[in-house]
């Protein structure tokens, strides 16, 4: 099984609706496990308006969240 790390802009393009984007996701997605990092999740909810909710929670609820640490924090910022 291999595993996908979804970032912020990723996301933001596939609740947007961005078929380009959700059609290159639906092409990794069987067999994947996906993640995203706990940042992440607080950078959705930031820029998320009242009545994109419950889409953005399913979404966010379909995602293994990933704790961050200064040293990912640190690896991340190699990447």
């Amino acid at each position: 099984m291999k595993a996908l790390l979804f970032d912020t802009d990723v996301l933001i393009d596939l609740l947007l609706g961005n078929h380009a984007t959700q059609r290159q996701v639906n092409r990794l997605i069987p067999g994947s496990q996906l993640f995203c990092s706990v940042i992440t999740v607080g950078e959705i909810l930031a820029g998320m308006f009242p009545r994109e909710k419950d889409d953005t929670e399913r979404l966010l609820g379909a995602l293994v969240k990933i704790p961050v640490s200064e040293d990912i924090a640190r690896l991340a910022g190699q990447f």
